[in-house]
């Protein structure tokens, strides 16, 4: 309790410290005495130095009191992090090259010889590109060299060596899917995706990056230095099919170890791209990776579309067809699936949703989810319909169109208690027909001569279609 008091009788002088200069002192004991403090112990070494750095000593004999070893394996990872851009020899920057082959190789003729700790890019504007970039520097003075020699290059720089949202957040983060604006990308070919290993040297990275052909457009790129005697880097790349041999003779050329992930699920479904494959001659578009299982047969579809169909798929179909708002219960039971299995996959069309150029979303109620319009479109679809109907009841007649005769009950099974709402309006309008069904006490519903002539479709063109047996897809269709 008599702490302070003391302080201000024997402490001549105080200074304040951060994180990353506090993980710079543990590595200078520990490279001095092999020994590991703890941070509160490393406290004091770390403001030695920066008193000295501050008062600009020399020649003096000075003595840090240092205590404590609470430290574990977890806390080292954070300190091996932090300990370069504590001592000034990591300059972290952010930086905007243009999209244009060649850049990033003019880039890094910038940084000529000096070490990379880490290289983070991903496409994704069609225009510039940003590269999170860690460079290794002999101290403060350096790092402003560097930042004006890359400035002067015609490179926009941001310095982020001291922005914790950074260091601690948005360097693991750099990446994401290929979005919608960066479509016309894919024109220049598929984005094959490999691993490299090569020496950890200087100069090792850059000729790997002058040996790529210049043709072929790098649109991920991810290196971090860990230390070890190998380096290690994930490298996307768009190569045109015709100049397939020509990659293949590169790798065999290269002399590194390499390995294919192009068609790794973990690349596919958070990297790939999920935008609408791009049409044109030698364009081979994978499409997105989904989480999912397989769906249950339907009577008269294809297998080989049903095999295919995944749990993401088949909640999107659910959605469309019910018209009205689900919870994830009712999603769960509808596609026969555990409540845990439904919520993964409701999670991944939601993600998937989110990357399309698409004018639907998945939207949440409450605890409840539907397939809408995205807002702002509602006032354009109407003006475009060739009739006064709402978007619920178009959905019911499409339901009718495709069955083209069916029980009351069974359409009001599929698509909820709203459709007797639905009926009402069609009947009043002439688009369906009504029968009572003799042996029964529902109504048989088919399309009437004022649908054929609105949608221009005849009553031929609709093939008839045999009620599924398949239990519990019924429900959902």
């Amino acid at each position: 309790e008599h702490t302070f008091a003391l302080a201000q009788q024997t402490v001549d002088r105080m200074v304040t410290v951060n994180t990353d200069a506090i993980c710079a002192a543990i590595k200078d004991v520990f490279e001095d005495t092999r020994s590991i403090l703890e941070p509160a112990g490393a406290l004091a070494v770390a403001g030695m130095k920066r008193d000295v750095a501050q008062q600009g000593l020399h020649g003096k004999t000075l003595v840090a009191v240092a205590c404590g070893a609470n430290m574990n394996f977890d806390r080292l990872r954070f300190v091996a992090e932090r300990t370069e851009i504590g001592e000034d020899r990591e300059a972290m920057l952010a930086v905007e090259i243009p999209e244009q082959t060649g850049s990033l190789r003019r880039f890094c003729g910038v940084l000529g010889q000096r070490n990379l700790t880490e290289f983070s890019y991903r496409l994704a504007d069609p225009r510039v590109a940003h590269i999170f970039v860690g460079v290794q520097t002999s101290g403060t003075a350096d790092e402003q060299e560097l930042i004006h020699d890359v400035r002067r290059a015609g490179f926009p720089c941001l310095d982020l060596s001291n922005d914790e949202l950074a260091k601690l957040h948005l360097r693991h983060m750099v990446g994401g899917r290929l979005p919608a604006s960066a479509g016309a990308a894919l024109e220049l070919g598929e984005e094959l995706l490999y691993r490299f290993e090569f020496p950890e040297k200087p100069g090792a990275l850059m000729a790997f990056v002058n040996a790529l052909h210049a043709s072929w457009n790098i649109s991920i790129f991810h290196y971090r230095n860990h230390g070890a005697d190998v380096g290690r880097i994930v490298v996307g790349v768009q190569v045109p099919r015709s100049e397939r041999p020509q990659w293949q003779d590169f790798l065999a050329g290269l002399g590194y170890q390499h390995w294919d992930e192009t068609d790794n699920p973990a690349y596919r479904l958070f990297l790939g791209p999920s935008i609408s494959p791009p049409t044109g001659p030698g364009v081979n578009w994978p499409g997105p990776y989904r989480l999912g299982y397989p769906a249950p047969m339907q009577t008269g579809a294809p297998a080989e579309a049903i095999e295919n169909l995944s749990l993401p798929a088949r909640i999107e179909a659910i959605l469309y067809l019910k018209g009205r708002p689900l919870t994830l219960a009712e999603l769960a039971a509808i596609a026969m699936v555990s409540r845990e299995e439904a919520e993964l996959g409701l999670i991944t069309l939601i993600t998937d949703y989110a990357h399309r150029d698409t004018a639907l979303e998945v939207r949440q109620e409450g605890k409840c989810y539907s397939l809408q319009l995205r807002e702002g479109l509602g006032d354009l679809v109407q003006n475009l319909l060739p009739v006064d109907l709402s978007t619920a009841a178009l959905r019911t007649l499409a339901t009718i169109a495709l069955k083209k005769r069916i029980l009351q009950s069974e359409l009001v099974e599929l698509r909820g208690s709203g459709a007797y709402d639905h009926i009402k309006e069609l009947l009043a309008q002439n688009f369906i027909e009504r029968k009572r069904q003799s042996d029964g006490r529902s109504y048989w519903l088919t399309l009437g001569e004022k649908f054929h002539r609105t949608f221009a479709i005849r009553a031929e063109d609709l093939q008839a279609r045999t009620p599924t047996t398949a239990k519990g897809w019924q429900t959902a269709a």
